[in-house]
């Protein structure tokens, strides 16, 4: 983006970007001109804010999933022992892994 100044006067232009190619594009003049500049530097700020919240909870929701996989991890020696005991008092269990009473 850019407010420029000439003979002492201010013009902005946008930039656009297609491809390798880089357009400026006219968008005002004096007054116009930075209202426009400062409305596009709000406009960033507003990105760059959104950008950082996104990224906090990006981070949040990670430790939450860190800290719930700690837990299916601690619990996993537990769930091995029940495994243990229903296969010792004579339970399988069925491909849609319900544990039942064997019948032999």
């Amino acid at each position: 983006m850019g407010l420029e100044e000439r003979n002492g006067h201010a013009y902005y232009y946008r930039k656009e970007r297609d491809g390798d190619t880089v357009r400026s594009i006219y968008a005002g003049s004096g007054r116009l001109a930075q209202l426009e500049a400062e409305l596009d530097r709000l406009e960033t700020e507003g990105r760059k804010h959104e950008r950082q919240r996104t990224e906090e909870l990006f981070r949040a929701e990670q430790a939450r999933l860190t800290s719930a996989d700690a837990v299916i991890d601690d619990a996993y020696p537990v769930r091995h022992l029940l495994e243990l005991a229903y296969q010792e008092n004579g339970y399988v269990r069925r491909p849609n892994r319900v544990w039942r009473r064997s019948n032999g």
